[in-house]
């Protein structure tokens, strides 16, 4: 019995040569190889090297570009500090979905995904999802272009919920938060629904661990007063020791889609930096301008506005507003 012990021990399936982490299984052949599809891997590795635009063709075909969770865990373990916090294991990982903005012109899109710990309030996740509508500078800029934008969106309406099973889970941790559910929950009772009657709590007392939640059953994420997010939670497991061991590090961002920022109307070359609304100088409404087009076509030389009422706004930049691991 010792013997077989022995000879089946999952020890056996390893040996000390093999690859201790996931880059260097993804960027290493090993020697003295003859296996065909290795060669072939091999080759196409170095073709990625040497050629920067096959590289990007390979990456921008790739079925899970931009899931980088299970690496991300790997790389934030790698660099443990004694200072961190410790996460309580055992505890469960949630995958969170948050989608773009709907739309009733566009199909549904993923935007971002998180795993969550069940330990964390659910202001944890609020506090990291990205939406660019957001970083929507407040005021209009057609008399004053250069007037700095040191006023966005998220720093004047900065309320917001979760809309699952039939409760509203109200950010309400600041002053001038607004609780949108209940205009919806007078609504509600006033049509005299069928439905179950609708609740609300505060969202920074509940924890993940606490939600009666269906995989993949689409829920709400408002916020802005009007923009909607669809958010589903599409997995539940027990951590493990390959997980992430720090708290502060969590909600681990494991998807972000590509922002396809639009280009200049004009021109079509630079990329925006200024919308306007109401424009009778442009062929639609609203108008993407770069800022040289945007200029030469509203302003005369003594930068003064040729048109009037003419709503004008900086259009964010997403490369400068994305999610940072913080």
């Amino acid at each position: 019995m010792v013997e077989l012990d022995s000879e089946c021990s999952p020890s056996t399936l390893s040996s000390e040569t093999d690859p201790t982490n996931a880059e260097v299984l993804l960027k290493e052949i090993p020697d003295g190889t003859e296996l065909g599809t290795l060669e072939i891997q091999r080759q196409d590795l170095e073709h990625r090297k040497t050629d920067s635009a096959y590289r990007n063709k390979v990456l921008d075909k790739m079925k899970y570009r931009g899931r980088d969770g299970p690496w991300k865990h790997h790389v934030y373990n790698r660099d443990e500090s004694p200072d961190q916090a410790l996460a309580h294991f055992p505890d469960v990982i949630i995958t969170v979905q948050i989608y773009r903005p709907y739309s009733r012109k566009k199909m549904l899109t993923l935007d971002q995904e998180f795993e969550v710990l069940g330990q964390q309030l659910l202001t944890d996740l609020r506090g990291k999802i990205y939406c660019i509508s957001d970083y929507a500078a407040i005021g209009d800029f057609s008399q004053n272009p250069d007037n700095p934008c040191n006023v966005l969106a998220k720093d004047i309406y900065k309320s917001g919920f979760f809309f699952i099973e039939g409760t509203f889970y109200n950010d309400l941790h600041a002053e001038s938060c607004r609780d949108y559910s209940k205009t919806i929950i007078k609504w509600s009772k006033d049509r005299n629904t069928k439905s179950s009657p609708l609740q609300s709590q505060r969202m920074e007392t509940v924890r993940f661990i606490d939600l009666t939640v269906r995989l993949g059953q689409p829920y709400l994420y408002m916020h802005q007063g009007d923009c909607e997010h669809l958010l589903i939670f599409s997995d539940i497991r027990v951590t493990h020791n390959d997980d992430c061991h720090f708290i502060d590090k969590y909600p681990v961002l494991t998807y972000k889609s590509r922002e396809r920022k639009p280009k200049c109307r004009v021109c079509q070359q630079h990329l925006a930096k200024w919308v306007t609304y109401g424009s009778p100088l442009t062929p639609e409404d609203p108008c993407f301008f770069c800022d040289t087009c945007f200029r030469a076509l509203h302003y005369d030389a003594d930068d003064k506005m040729i048109v009037s009422n003419v709503q004008v706004y900086p259009y964010p930049d997403s490369r400068k507003t994305v999610f940072t691991d913080s």
